[in-house]
């Protein structure tokens, strides 16, 4: 993968009025944001989180994944958990963080919801339909159980 570059983000690519275009907005520039050796050692680093034990709920079963969990106490006596990371791990399309208010820690409480956010993702590239995505109210019920959704539940 090894990307040293970024293009800055918009929010919006054209104004339409009545189905014509009004105006375009043209992508920026890409900027160098870091050397490709330390770009690889971030891709090594990012990836071997889901390679061990703290990350791996959040492995991606045939496509790989790469990214962090992170856990925090938020000052009113409970943690906050996150998982932040890319999909697939080798031509990484899709970024996803995912935050979990009250979570026990980033690998057992945000991971397994990345896990199952991205492999909804990217099985639905390859449905007909692009169905099966994850609705908010299932991805709610998966962390406020704590586990990941069974197949039936999908």
């Amino acid at each position: 993968m090894t990307v040293c570059t970024v293009r800055p983000p918009r929010l919006v690519s054209e104004i339409r009025r009545q189905n014509e275009v009004v105006r375009v907005f043209e992508p920026g520039a890409p900027e160098r944001v870091m050397t490709t050796g330390t770009a690889r050692a971030m891709e090594a680093l990012l990836k071997s989180v889901t390679a061990g034990e703290l990350g791996e709920a959040a492995r991606v079963p045939g496509w790989g994944s790469a990214g962090k969990t992170g856990t925090a106490q938020s000052g009113e006596g409970n943690s906050n958990a996150w998982f932040s990371g890319y999909v697939p791990a080798d031509k990484p399309r899709y970024a996803i963080t995912v935050f979990v208010r009250g979570g026990s820690s980033g690998g057992k409480s945000a991971a397994p919801v990345f896990r199952e956010v991205a492999a909804q993702i990217l099985a639905s590239e390859h449905s007909p339909s692009g169905g099966g995505l994850l609705s908010p109210g299932r991805v709610n019920k998966m962390v406020d159980d704590g586990d990941s959704l069974k197949n039936d539940e999908r």
